[in-house]
């Protein structure tokens, strides 16, 4: 309550006292007729504590009561004076005895009822007056009293209601709730009252306790009914909290609307929820509507939790001090309820209230605290239920967490063997270009060792055919020889022929000198393109030119050779022409034995030169044959590396293809992965929402 509240409250409160207060004085001062009549304002108080002591409660702040019948009947049969007498009286006695409220508030309560009646008791008159009737209990009368109850109804509950409707404690249901068993109340009130006034006016005393005795079996009658049809009410409206319960909303704000619901309707000082876990009752909430603010809960209630444990049925006190079970509970507790929560079988916890009023939880108050506690077992229960969901939320949200993480990993992982796939595609690339260059040069130096090979056999034939032709040369040389030797006697005969044969000899020696010359070049080239072959492999060109300038000296060889076959033809016309003065130039032609000799051993020289560079050609020719092969096996390899270079550089291109494939698709996966966090966070806080641990 706010302290414009409380000073309202405060105020009117005081006013009421007092104006009442004057009020009733003013009216027993001036209408003395209720002195002679202390019967029937005794009856009028008696009546009053008994209709009060039977109050129908509408919710927390309001109740309907039969009360009024005393005000209308009283006012109309025993007058002014002796009615106010009575009705102040009983309400003050009623509520400070029975209902043991403080007597301000029994003083304020006996108050109103006096400035309600005593002005309506005036519109009455004032009509009367003004109408010309003299009796209240005529036909002429009705209108008067018509205004009469009407004034009474609306002054009455303006009185009551005023501080409810200032303050704004009702909801707009709850004034409609209460305005319409308003109505139906004071509708039997005036029923009741006609009954009354009717019996008294018009039959005999004898039947009074006949019709009193109806009057209070219709009152019970009534009260049950409107106690009943309040209670469905009020149960329809706990039932509602179905809605609250299943709402999106965690145990503690579940808990917390049950309460304001039911405190529409129920009255306490303190509300509490207990749970309990392997058998022990555990403080799971604390009413924020209670009127105390103590942290302590007294330990006389385990006892009682115990006891609903054991009996499975709720604990009852009406009144604290005079209940064994509660000898321990603190003063400030007056009444108090246990109440058991129950989902099926199972006892989830207990739920708690007491007030500092006594005999504040009756029959009505129980049926609808059995039914709170129903919804708050149910609350318990869901919350329950829905706390695994919130672990598995939880755990879904860290899995995800963790597979986010590891789709970033992966995607790095994918990032760098996209780029490992393409340096590895570029580097087979250049490895192919790079082995086709090796191809192309395998493939010019096995066409060169080729043509190395047909040049040196070439040149071994060439060497070979010089070679036969010095051999045959050399038979006839030595049948020359013979005869110059069979003609010696003769060549002394001719000396100037012998003389010309010597220069002729001398021309054989030079070209013989010319051929072992050529012997010597083709011995050295032959070393040299023996080294060259061994080379062949690096230097294919200069094996090549190595073959050409032998080929070349064999054909020198061959020219030498032909020359000296025209050398030999000339000599041997010269030595027929030394025949006919062979006789005569004998002695000049003593050395011609030694001579021809040195010749014959020259040719023999010429031919064994012929013969080792026609071997040397051969070799040559072999080696190059034997690297022919082994070129066309290379180059064979060189092929084979050249296609799996080739496809390792379309693998290498797939598999970079597929990393970058890979890539979007971690890529893909990553947002995936963060909306489904996203997902999953928000739905761990929708579930959190269910539970009090939000």
């Amino acid at each position: 309550m706010t302290v414009a509240a409380q000073v309202l409250v405060s105020g009117y409160s005081k006013w009421l006292r007092g104006f009442g207060t004057v009020l009733f004085l003013a009216v027993l001062a001036v209408d003395r007729t209720w002195i002679p009549q202390a019967g029937p304002w005794a009856v009028l108080v008696a009546a009053t504590i008994g209709l009060r002591s039977y109050n129908i409660a509408l919710g927390k702040y309001s109740y309907v009561s039969l009360a009024p019948v005393v005000a209308l009947s009283g006012s109309l049969l025993a007058g002014a004076s002796s009615t106010v007498l009575g009705l102040a009286a009983g309400t003050y006695l009623a509520d400070s005895l029975l209902h043991r409220k403080h007597y301000v508030a029994a003083w304020t309560n006996a108050a109103r009822e006096v400035v309600s009646l005593v002005p309506s008791y005036g519109a009455l008159a004032a009509v009367m007056a003004v109408s010309g009737t003299r009796a209240a209990l005529s036909v002429d009368a009705i209108p008067a009293l018509a205004v009469f109850t009407i004034v009474y109804f609306l002054f009455s509950r303006a009185l009551f209601y005023y501080t409810l409707l200032a303050r704004q404690k009702l909801t707009a249901a709850e004034r409609q709730f209460v305005l319409r068993y308003e109505v139906v109340n004071y509708g039997f009130v005036l029923g009741a009252t006609g009954a009354i006034v009717a019996t008294v006016a018009l039959l005999p005393a004898r039947t009074w306790a006949f019709i009193a005795a109806l009057l209070g079996f219709a009152s019970y009658t009534v009260k049950r009914i409107l106690e009943d049809a309040i209670q469905a009410e009020q149960l329809t409206k706990i039932h509602a909290m179905e809605e609250v319960i299943t709402g999106n909303m965690s145990l503690d704000a579940s808990l917390d609307r049950l309460e304001r619901l039911t405190h529409r309707i129920l009255d306490w000082r303190n509300f509490r929820v207990y749970g309990m876990t392997a058998g022990n009752f555990e403080l799971l909430y604390r009413g924020s509507q209670s009127l105390t603010t103590d942290s302590e809960v007294p330990a006389a209630l385990e006892e009682l939790r115990d006891l609903v444990r054991d009996e499975g049925r709720a604990v009852v006190v009406r009144e604290v001090d005079r209940d064994p079970r509660t000898i321990h509970v603190p003063t400030s507790i007056q009444s108090l309820i246990v109440q058991p929560l129950r989902f099926g079988d199972q006892l989830l916890g207990t739920l708690e209230l007491d007030h500092h009023k006594r005999r504040q939880y009756g029959k009505r108050q129980e049926a609808l605290v059995e039914a709170c506690a129903h919804r708050v077992a149910t609350a318990l229960h869901i919350a329950q239920l829905r706390q695994p969901l919130v672990d598995t939320v939880e755990r879904i949200g860290e899995q995800v967490s963790s597979l986010r993480k590891a789709a970033e990993a992966l995607a790095a992982t994918a990032a760098g063997m996209a780029e490992s796939t393409k340096a590895i595609s570029r580097a087979l690339s250049n490895l192919d270009v790079d082995v086709a260059d090796g191809v192309l040069a395998t493939t010019e130096l096995n066409e060169a060792t080729r043509q190395v090979v047909r040049e040196s056999a070439e040149a071994a034939a060439s060497s070979g055919s010089a070679s036969d032709t010095a051999k045959r040369h050399r038979q006839t040389i030595a049948d020359a020889i013979e005869r110059l030797v069979a003609l010696k006697t003769f060549v002394g005969e001719s000396s100037d022929k012998v003389d010309e044969l010597g220069g002729a000899s001398h021309s054989i020696v030079k070209f013989l000198s010319s051929i072992r010359e050529l012997a010597d070049l083709t011995n050295l080239l032959s070393l040299n393109a023996a080294i060259e072959a061994a080379r062949a492999g690096e230097q294919g060109r200069g094996f090549a030119e190595v073959a050409r300038e032998v080929r070349s000296l064999a054909e020198q060889s061959g020219e030498a050779a032909g020359e000296a076959g025209e050398l030999v033809a000339v000599m041997q016309k010269r030595l027929q022409e030394v025949v006919e003065q062979m006789k005569r130039g004998q002695s000049a032609v003593g050395g011609v034995e030694q001579m021809s000799t040195e010749g014959l051993g020259a040719l023999d020289a010429v031919v064994t030169s012929t013969l080792d560079a026609t071997q040397h050609s051969r070799r040559i020719a072999e080696t190059a044959e034997s690297q022919e092969t082994v070129f066309a096996q290379l180059r064979e390899r060189m092929n084979a590396i050249a296609s799996v270079s080739s496809q390792n550089r379309r693998d290498a291109d797939d598999m970079s293809e597929r990393a970058r494939e890979v890539k979007l698709g971690v890529t893909e996966l990553q947002q995936a992965m963060r909306e489904l966090e996203s997902i999953a966070h928000m739905l761990t806080e929708v579930t959190r929402e269910f539970t009090s641990e939000q």
